[in-house]
């Protein structure tokens, strides 16, 4: 009895508190419990727990784990091809919203502190897997690259940055943005659809060229528009025209397709200037049922390539916005270099997205609610119902007309959430896609984008840092064009580019250049590697291969079916290049891996 009476008071003192010299009896128990919640070791104990079940903050797991916690990541890749999807959710379910990826798990998530996403467009598995060897600094660094499928195999680098830079949209918030764009009628003056000069690049627009000296010039043959006061001689000193809209006619001589009218509207559709024009060269094709003209429509013409391109000086200054669909073949045909451009097959995207652009003829009777170009081509007809489609959405806003698009912003989505974002890229790719708070960083070469970003993701506040190599897709798209400046002077793409002996030719000069810039690659994304901090998730996707080759074979393929200007016939060998090309420009790739 006594031992019981001993045990019952020594259990009395341990549940007990001593405050001063006085001991607290029957309510001690409770007032102890309450005490302890703010005692390190109470503190650390839930701390713990919370990061055990997954619920702890960044602040919990350095107390749990020191100063030195990792987050880490770990790839369930099934050795099935990732999409633009999958990647958006493991950076959203990284940075808060979503769900957890099957593909990938990332342990004590909390501690990441940024999620860097670079895009090194044209790169596809079979180029890795055939040259892995100049990527050793990247898969050191990152691991073994992931396949990841292209949105297409003919996406352009602008369309594949979209997909990647838009997520889908929950119903509700679907039904909520179509009201706002409805509703949305901004008084933007015509300035502001003009084409940048990337833009123009990027859509083969005649551009100047860059010079030894480095001074800009134009390309032989070619002229450029002039300010309002150094007009041609016989023109008025001041713009007469703030817009016109242009249309030209061709027709195939022994050097393909060569101007053969030229059609000028003002704004009021009335006509400025309206020329046929005898190529140099015999015609071989009237191209009737695209152009309109036949012989008996130019017979008698005696003007010549240089007498318009005079005249059109006379008319159309420098200040002077052109308005016109595809305008770049017709100012390629005039050897005229504009850069004040509004067009229409840009202004109104296609429902299949970029690269595929609306025709004239189905943009006019969906808007203009009339039909053109049923039997022939009409370049008055065509002027002027470019000029009507302009002017229309000028006057609705820069929404009207687009396609109800599916995706939000991501860095729309960042910014609700509280993220800060930056985007390094090049000027026509931040106009188009910074939005919300994103920091806007410009640059103009991949050296720069580089610089910006290492700079960004080492110091800068943002949460999601977006950065764009465009070395290598360059590198295509330059390559085609030169191919296409060939087959524009009479000669055929596949010629020079898609039978067995040229193509092992071109094969040994162009592999030596993509060898360099593997290796340029390689070291830019270990240099940007090298400068994240520690807990930084980083991504890297080449978005698409060569599409660039793609498109332009798709474009011979038809030329070659159609019978146009004489070219040989498409044979089973082309057929089966082309697929080939289609499958690895559909093989994209992408690295993920956690800064430790």
């Amino acid at each position: 009895m006594a031992m019981a009476h001993e045990l019952e008071a020594q259990h009395e003192e341990e549940e007990g508190e001593i405050v001063g010299e006085t001991r607290v009896g029957e309510d001690a128990p409770k007032r102890k419990r309450e005490g302890e919640e703010n005692t390190p070791r109470r503190k650390k104990k839930k701390q713990r727990k919370r990061v055990e079940q997954g619920k702890g903050n960044a602040q919990d797991y350095v107390d749990v784990y020191g100063p030195d916690a990792r987050a880490a990541i770990e790839l369930r890749h099934d050795g099935e091809a990732l999409r633009v999807l999958d990647l958006q959710g493991l950076l959203l379910w990284v940075l808060g919203d979503g769900m957890s990826p099957k593909w990938a798990f990332v342990r004590n998530k909390p501690l990441v502190r940024r999620v860097v996403m670079v895009m090194a467009s044209g790169l596809d598995m079979g180029l890795i897997e055939r040259k892995k060897h100049l990527m050793e600094r990247t898969m050191e660094v990152l691991g073994k690259p992931l396949p990841f499928a292209a949105v297409a195999s003919t996406a352009n680098t602008t369309a594949t940055i979209g997909s990647l830079l838009s997520v889908q949209r929950k119903r509700k918030q679907k039904e909520q943005l179509v009201k706002i764009n409805r509703e949305a009628r901004p008084p933007l003056p015509p300035t502001h659809y003009t084409m940048s000069p990337a833009e123009l690049k990027d859509n083969n627009y005649p551009i100047p060229i860059l010079l030894e000296d480095q001074t800009l010039a134009c390309p032989e043959g070619y002229v450029a528009t002039q300010p309002a006061g150094k007009l041609a001689p016989g023109s008025p000193g001041a713009p007469a025209y703030a817009m016109l809209s242009l249309d030209c006619e061709m027709c195939y001589t022994k050097n393909g397709l060569e101007l053969t009218r030229v059609t000028v509207l003002d704004e009021n559709h009335k006509e400025v200037y309206d020329q046929f024009v005898q190529p140099e060269d015999p015609i071989l094709d009237y191209n009737t049922k695209y152009s309109g003209i036949t012989a008996e429509t130019l017979n008698g013409v005696t003007k010549t390539l240089h007498e318009v391109q005079l005249d059109f000086l006379r008319i159309v200054a420098l200040e002077t916005i052109l308005v016109g669909h595809s305008l770049e073949n017709d100012l390629c045909q005039l050897r005229v270099i504009h850069p004040n451009v509004v067009d229409t097959s840009l202004l109104y995207p296609h429902p299949r997205g970029p690269p595929f652009k609306p025709g004239l003829r189905f943009l006019t009777e969906k808007f203009l609610g009339r039909k053109i170009q049923e039997e022939t081509h009409c370049s008055a007809q065509d002027a002027n119902a470019a000029m009507e489609l302009a002017l229309l959405k000028f006057q609705n806003g820069p929404t009207f007309g687009e396609i109800k698009q599916e995706g939000e912003p991501l860095l729309e989505l960042l910014a609700r959430l509280g993220h800060t974002s930056s985007l390094v890229d090049r000027r026509h790719i931040l106009h188009k896609f910074a939005s919300g708070n994103a920091n806007a960083i410009v640059c103009g070469s991949d050296d720069d984008v580089v610089a910006k970003l290492k700079q960004e993701a080492s110091n800068g506040n943002a949460t999601f840092i977006w950065g764009h190599l465009n070395g290598l897709s360059e590198f295509y798209n330059q390559r085609m064009k030169e191919r296409q400046f060939v087959a524009h002077h009479g000669g055929s793409l596949l010629e020079h580019c898609t039978t067995p002996e040229n193509l092992a030719k071109r094969f040994e000069e162009e592999e030596k250049t993509i060898d360099s810039i593997l290796v340029t690659i390689d070291r830019r994304i270990a240099e940007i590697y090298d400068h994240v901090e520690p807990n930084t998730l980083v991504m890297v996707t080449s978005g698409h291969g060569n599409t660039a080759m793609v498109k332009k074979m798709m474009e011979e393929r038809h030329k070659r079916k159609q019978g146009v200007f004489d070219l040989p016939g498409w044979t089973d060998w082309c057929e089966e290049l082309l697929t080939q090309s289609v499958n690895e420009a559909k093989r994209g790739l992408c690295f993920v891996s956690m800064k430790q």
